[in-house]
């Protein structure tokens, strides 16, 4: 059975934690590792995943030593999906004037809408 290995770059902006690994990670780029093995049975060209990897450096900021991680894809997907929110909702608060009403004392948010890339 023949197997690829694919090599994609992701970014996360703020700390964050793999299964497995002691502590939150920095932010900045990390090297994902893809695996995939060719469907021998089909009539066409396919592969499926065999498994994803993280590379983590061994000390942060450096790009000379790495550990390699193997991690569900479902679970960096989430941990991908977390970081975008988290980022947006930051922003969010930052960018969101509140105003205070003067019925009842409640209070009233101006909400605007952006879209983040």
């Amino acid at each position: 059975m023949s197997t690829r290995l694919k090599q994609d770059t992701v970014t996360f902006i703020r700390p964050f934690t793999v299964s497995g690994l002691d502590g939150p990670q920095p932010p900045g780029a990390y090297t994902v590792e893809i695996e995939e093995e060719r469907i021998e049975s089909l009539s066409f060209l396919a592969y499926r995943r065999v498994e994803t990897r993280i590379l983590i450096p061994l000390r942060p900021g450096t790009r000379t030593s790495f550990q390699s991680v193997a991690i569900d894809q479902r679970e960096l997907d989430g941990i991908l999906a977390r970081d975008r929110l988290g980022g947006a909702d930051e922003i969010a608060k930052r960018s969101v004037p509140s105003r205070s009403s003067t019925s009842g004392g409640v209070s009233e948010a101006v909400c605007t809408a952006s879209r983040l890339p």
